[in-house]
């Protein structure tokens, strides 16, 4: 098992460098490390004896992991609002959508327009130019809802996954989170 690991952990490492040495490095991060992980999952190495306590090994954070983080930050930034008692101090309201996104993952849960609208914690119309600004960036796309064409969704592209699950493994080697 332990050379199994250490296998796989050398396989994360040689993805990770490969991403950093591609001219398109945010595709090439988001793309490998996906791969990666998937490799990781499916080769059943994802357990007790391969995760820590914090659901982190090797420069790997599980995908739930991610999700509970992304939850924590998001819910830190609201209490920071009321706390504060002016939202208009601190907006960020294309992270506050990445993070409801991301949280909502976990969940299988799909967010609407609306409710990623709501999550960024400012005006409507500062919502939707946000959520435009984020699928230009490709890190949204925006889903049509089969049962209500009144209603559109909105998912995390597998470049903003990356990006995400980057973020939270650069936290966590840091003992940021």
């Amino acid at each position: 098992m332990i050379d199994s690991q250490e296998a796989l952990a050398r396989l994360l490492d040689d993805v990770k460098r490969h991403a950093l040495d591609c001219e398109d490095r945010t595709t090439a991060a988001a793309q490998l490390l996906e791969a990666a992980e998937s490799l990781l999952v499916a080769a059943g190495e994802i357990g007790a004896e391969v995760l820590d306590g914090d659901g982190a090994a090797n420069g790997y954070l599980a995908p739930e992991m991610q999700q509970r983080a992304a939850h924590r930050v998001y819910g830190a930034r609201r209490v920071r609002d009321a706390v504060f008692a002016d939202a208009t101090l601190f907006g960020e309201p294309a992270w506050d959508m990445l993070l409801d996104l991301l949280a909502a993952q976990g969940s299988k849960k799909r967010i609407s327009v609306t409710s990623a609208c709501l999550a960024s914690n400012v005006p409507l119309t500062t919502a939707l130019r946000w959520i435009t600004v984020l699928e230009g960036k490709g890190l949204v796309e925006r889903e049509e809802d089969e049962m209500d064409a009144r209603r559109t969704f909105l998912k995390l592209t597998r470049k903003a996954r990356g990006l995400l699950r980057t973020y939270f493994v650069e936290l966590e080697r840091r003992k940021l989170l």
